[in-house]
């Protein structure tokens, strides 16, 4: 669950910021910049979800020795990044160093507790996300309006996000009706 509205969230900020940031900042300036930003929505989830999955099999300082080399890899990662490409290379280090630390996360706990990954269903999750994003995404390219129009269209295009998630996840069969039922809890249920 968290995979699927952390992964839906950041790319549906990514594709809302072209229109969020001039509406919220005026300009344009630095969208790209958030965009890549908005990768780290993911990721730290996943690395969060992950990091308490492991401090259940006592791996706790561990982890905070990969923290450190998160920082220590950002921290050269920007040394290179930043006088070149400025704050999209800073949000490039930051991408990378926190993929870096999910990616030791997720091989420690596939180690302790030799969890096999349903790929099936993180592929359907995608595939969902993608086509969120791909939707949200095309709003942007045939709108050019004044700033007061924006509040709107970004409202539309969020709603529009949501709906096709949740349509996914109906057409898609990501969720049992037994998860359906937790989900939503038992306001659907036929009454007898």
């Amino acid at each position: 669950m968290d995979f699927l509205l952390s992964l839906s969230a950041s790319l549906g900020l990514v594709a809302v910021m072209p229109n969020l940031n001039p509406l919220l900042f005026i300009t344009r300036q630095g969208t790209y910049s958030i965009q890549l930003m908005m990768g780290l929505v993911f990721l730290l989830s996943m690395t969060i979800v992950i990091s308490v999955f492991l401090q259940e099999y006592n791996y706790r300082i561990q982890q905070l020795k990969w923290v450190l080399m998160m920082i220590i890899i950002k921290w050269c990662l920007n040394i290179l990044l930043i006088p070149k490409f400025g704050l999209v290379g800073s949000s490039m280090a930051y991408l990378v160093a926190v993929s870096f630390l999910l990616l030791v996360f997720i091989v420690k706990w596939k180690q302790l507790t030799k969890v096999s990954i349903p790929f099936k269903f993180f592929i359907k999750i995608l595939l969902l996300s993608v086509i969120m994003l791909g939707a949200v995404w095309s709003i942007n390219q045939w709108l050019i309006v004044d700033r007061l129009v924006l509040i709107p269209i970004v409202l539309a295009q969020c709603v529009l996000g949501i709906l096709i998630i949740l349509i996914g996840l109906y057409v898609f069969k990501i969720f049992s009706k037994n998860e359906w039922m937790a989900l939503v809890g038992h306001r659907f249920e036929r009454r007898s």
